[in-house]
């Protein structure tokens, strides 16, 4: 539910900072919020969290220019992965969880793995629209139990 919220909220700020102007080089501030209802369901335990980013090329958006049109780069402002890491942490802290940066032995672990963000528009009759596709891979270790999921989310607007 985190990583929906998170995916959903970084496709909406996207959209909403890339829609405006096509000039140049452009860098967007991404500092996703994790809305959850503070509790003690982590009761103190402590969870290991490693964000990667293991996307091949860092770019949310490029368009190549020609005669007509101009050269558009579009990247973060910062570093994704602390972004990401300090919005989890945050969030798991608010569920009552102690978060690590560096495992220790036989604690639970997420790594979060930034595998897509890509920004596009296009027009067609009906007018202009902005897509934002944002995709990551989480792998949950508890004990000798281990979990993966992929998450990816579209946000369009038109």
């Amino acid at each position: 539910m985190i990583m929906k919220k998170l995916l959903s909220y970084f496709s909406y700020l996207l959209i909403f900072s890339l829609g405006f102007g096509c000039v140049h080089r452009h860098e967007v501030v991404v500092n996703p919020k994790v809305f959850v209802k503070p509790s003690e369901i982590g009761n103190g335990r402590t969870i290991y969290l490693k964000i990667m980013d293991s996307r091949p090329n860092k770019d949310i958006y490029k368009r190549e220019g020609n005669f007509k049109t101009n050269k558009v780069r579009i990247v973060a402002d910062s570093n994704l992965e602390d972004s990401i890491t300090k919005s989890l942490q945050r969030g798991f802290q608010d569920l009552g969880f102690r978060v690590k940066t560096r495992p220790e032995s036989g604690s639970s672990s997420l790594k979060v793995t930034i595998v897509e963000t890509k920004f596009s528009m296009f027009a067609n009759t009906s007018g202009f629209h902005q897509q934002m596709k944002a995709g990551f891979r989480t792998a949950v270790k508890i004990g000798s139990q281990k979990y993966t999921q992929t998450y990816r989310d579209v946000q369009k607007v038109s």
